[in-house]
């Protein structure tokens, strides 16, 4: 199954809104097994995975605008 080269930016931006919402609500969908501690108070793996998540923001836009398709872009 192959997915159309106009198609990857708009799919890469769902999947990645999908995943900033469970990582950012990751605390209240599963309290057992949180990735956010809530003694310490450390943050730094939500914040790597928060940067991961910006980063495919960034190459999904990037793909956006070189696409030739205008309702893509």
């Amino acid at each position: 199954m192959s997915i159309p080269k106009e198609n990857k930016p708009i799919l890469l931006t769902v999947i990645l809104m999908a995943a900033a919402f469970v990582v950012f609500f990751a605390n209240w969908l599963f309290p057992q097994n949180s990735i956010f501690p809530s003694e310490t108070g450390d943050l730094t793996i939500p914040l790597g995975l928060f940067f991961a998540i910006d980063v495919g923001f960034i190459v999904a836009l990037v793909l956006g605008v070189r696409t030739k398709k205008p309702s893509v872009v």
